[in-house]
């Protein structure tokens, strides 16, 4: 009961703090950022198939071994009748660039495809990767 008392005796102090507010909310509603969820920058492989003899978790955990490959989302297909690269394993693969430039590499495409060998050539020939792309986000 208080402030309407205040509000009635004084009308200028209220219509002066509205047209504050008014101007005052927009300026630090853009101030105020937006993002909550911050970039961690950790890596992330996402596997959806169904490919028989092939448990995802340990392809997962395999080529997570590497520092130079960020993401990489690995595809079983099926091919036709007479296909030699019938039932083949592809990838597409995002490079970790951070590390690369910490590294100081400068050819990223030989140094990740040497990667990608020397890990699918710890596993069966029917859980190797036989063809992968390498995904450039970044120009360098």
């Amino acid at each position: 009961m208080w402030i309407v008392k205040i509000a009635l005796s004084r009308p200028y102090t209220f219509i002066v703090l509205a047209i504050l507010i008014l101007i005052a909310a927009p300026v630090e509603i853009m101030r105020t950022p937006t993002d909550i969820f911050p970039n961690i920058n950790i890596p992330v492989i996402s596997v959806a198939w169904a490919y028989t003899g092939l448990n995802p978790e340990e392809l997962e955990g395999h080529y997570l071994d590497s520092p130079y490959i960020k993401e990489i989302c690995v595809l079983g297909l099926e091919g036709g009748p007479g296909d030699p690269h019938a039932d083949k394993l592809y990838a597409v693969i995002v490079p970790n660039f951070e590390v690369l430039r910490q590294r100081k590499v400068v050819n990223a495409k030989e140094v990740i495809r040497y990667d990608v060998e020397s890990l699918s050539a710890k596993l069966p020939s029917t859980k190797r990767i036989g063809s992968y792309v390498r995904r450039a986000d970044n120009p360098w």
